[in-house]
């Protein structure tokens, strides 16, 4: 079955590059706005998603305002593999969910928004194993957080701009049990009907049963014995 689709533009690609450095950015974030990773993971980890240790790239992690800030570092175990990507898989996906840091301060943190479009990714160098991203919130709501990533390397040089993300919350996340109702789901509704022998016949290929009777006083026993024993014999098993 086909869960997503997607279409990469890459002949019309004609946005101006960003001019910001990173030394402009890391002035704009202050001490006291400093987080804590352990706690960010721990958060993300209570809403759903499981982060292994090779995409827990974030080392460290600030907030100002609706902007975020991370140095991120590629675990030395995958360095030798990220030689044949432009960004390897983990960092890039580290940089931007970077911006749970904002879900975790400004709403509920056990809404989980996973991506759904992207309007432009332009990559202008391979980065080593350290990088910085800078994630600016454009739009955050209760269905979708919408954000604009610029990644650096470790000296400034500016490594890809990945512009107008647009995440939806995962439907049936979040603490309030209205919102964890899942409006696309279908449960089943099981009405009684009477019995049909052409539509109700015989499952099953023996033609002996043995009925065993209890040993109790219940009057209600013999009964049950006699209905179980017509019923069979009305099937073509003989009761013993």
């Amino acid at each position: 079955s086909k869960h997503s689709t997607g279409r990469i533009n890459r002949a019309h690609d004609r946005f101006e590059k960003s001019t910001v450095s990173l030394v402009e950015v890391r002035g704009q974030f202050h001490e006291d706005d400093e987080l804590s990773v352990e706690t960010f993971y721990e958060t993300v980890s209570a809403a759903g998603l499981e982060y292994g240790p090779g995409f827990r790239c974030i080392q460290q992690l600030w907030q100002h305002s609706r902007e975020i800030l991370a140095r991120l570092e590629l675990p030395s175990e995958l360095e030798y593999e990220s030689k044949r990507n432009a960004i390897h898989p983990a960092l890039l996906d580290a940089c931007l969910h970077a911006v749970f840091a904002d879900i975790h301060r400004t709403s509920d943190p056990q809404r989980v928004f996973l991506p759904y479009s992207i309007e432009r990714v332009r990559i202008y160098r391979q980065p080593r194993r350290t990088v910085w991203s800078h994630v600016r919130v454009t739009r955050s709501d209760e269905q979708y957080i919408c954000l604009d990533t610029t990644i650096f390397d470790e000296g400034g040089e500016l490594v890809a701009e990945v512009l107008g993300v647009t995440c939806k919350r995962l439907g049936g996340s979040g603490l309030n049990l209205s919102e964890r109702l899942y409006e696309g789901c279908y449960e089943y509704n099981w009405t009684a009907s009477p019995r049909d022998a052409d539509v109700h016949g015989r499952n099953f290929d023996y033609t002996t049963a043995a009925l065993i009777v209890p040993d109790g006083q219940d009057p209600g026993d013999a009964e049950l014995v006699d209905t179980l024993a017509m019923r069979l014999d009305k099937e073509g098993v003989r009761p013993v």
